[in-house]
């Protein structure tokens, strides 16, 4: 028997729905549970509730790799960054999903120098980022240094506030090891991954030979865009230093390998149109395995102060003539296999 007006009987929630319901929910509470977390820290510290307004959540993803997805970073400036730039924010935390932790948000102190992508007022500034904490310190990505430095910082806008594009772990901020570059301007039609391996790799003021090797052999320039990189690295082939010729033409036969394994077409299309032989590649490629000539010539150490002893003679041969020349560059002939 029907009972007039009898409340509609409720049909079950399918058990997917509930499982997905339940996951929204916890991703939800994680997310309150970072700013509530964040909010502490400015209590805990004393600092002002209004400097704190942001109330910034860790930007945590351990397998992006920024400088391979320039297009979704929107502000990329060169910095100075000065001794005792790093000012700590409240107190570390431990946060759920940052399984670095526990971590700490930071300010640092900066004068941008060069806007290459995005809108950003000229000198001095501040941005901000969580840092891991260890027993020691910070650690992974610090920007502290007792002297002045510059970093290529790719940044984003949170609450009127420079955020690093990403927190913890991250290759977000190369190193300019080539000075300063007042004049620099873009080429017309350059794109920024251009831009970028244009002030990693052209001396700028007061760069010194020390630096430009540093330079020379980060892999930050490489990762931001193999070719041109390549292409820079036979420009400072031609240089007037012996030092900065023996240097690039190692790291140009060196990086010609990895792009061979990393993309082949690319390696062959641009070693056609540089005018390389496919055997100097496969030669490169084995000295590359046996012998470590680059390396070698460096020793590989990222905190290297003293110079190589031994480079190219200054009237000695110059550019892709140079490189394809293991004599001339001291690379050990090939052991048989």
């Amino acid at each position: 028997m029907l009972i007039a007006n009898a409340p509609p009987v409720a049909k079950p929630i399918p058990a997917h729905l509930m499982y997905r319901q339940f996951l929204n929910w916890v991703v939800a509470l994680e997310e309150i549970q970072m700013r509530y977390l964040a909010f502490l820290t400015c209590v805990a510290s004393g600092v002002a509730i209004v400097a704190c307004a942001p109330h910034f959540v860790p930007n945590y993803r351990p397998t992006q790799d920024c400088l391979g997805d320039l297009a979704s970073v929107p502000i990329i400036a060169v910095a100075k960054i000065g001794p005792n730039a790093m000012t700590a924010i409240g107190k570390p935390s431990e946060v759920r999903g940052v399984p670095e932790g526990p971590i700490q948000l930071f300010r640092v102190d900066i004068s941008i120098e060069n806007i290459l992508k995005g809108a950003v007022p000229a000198g001095r500034n501040a941005f901000f980022y969580f840092q891991r904490i260890t027993a020691t310190g910070p650690a992974l990505m610090g920007f502290y240094s007792r002297g002045t430095f510059r970093d290529i910082l790719l940044l984003r806008n949170e609450k009127g506030r420079l955020r690093l594009i990403r927190d913890v772990r991250s290759n977000c901020a190369p190193t300019v090891y080539t000075g300063a570059h007042p004049a620099f301007k873009a080429t017309p039609g350059e794109s920024v991954h251009e831009q970028m391996v244009d002030i990693l790799l052209t001396p700028g003021k007061g760069v010194t030979d020390a630096g430009m090797l540093h330079a020379i052999f980060e892999m930050a320039p490489f990762l931001t865009s193999h070719t041109y990189t390549l292409v820079k690295l036979l420009q400072l082939s031609e240089s007037d230093s012996s030092l900065m010729r023996t240097a690039a033409c190692l790291q140009f036969r060196d990086l010609v390998s990895d792009l061979l394994l990393i993309n082949p077409k690319e390696a062959l299309d641009l070693s056609a149109r540089l005018g390389i032989p496919r055997s100097d590649l496969e030669r490169w490629h084995l000295q590359k395995d046996q012998n470590y000539p680059a390396s070698d010539w460096w020793l590989g150490a990222p905190q290297r102060t003293t110079l190589p002893a031994t480079s190219v003679p200054p009237n000695g041969p110059r550019g892709l003539q140079l490189c394809v020349d293991d004599k001339a560059l001291g690379v050990p002939p090939l052991r048989h296999r």
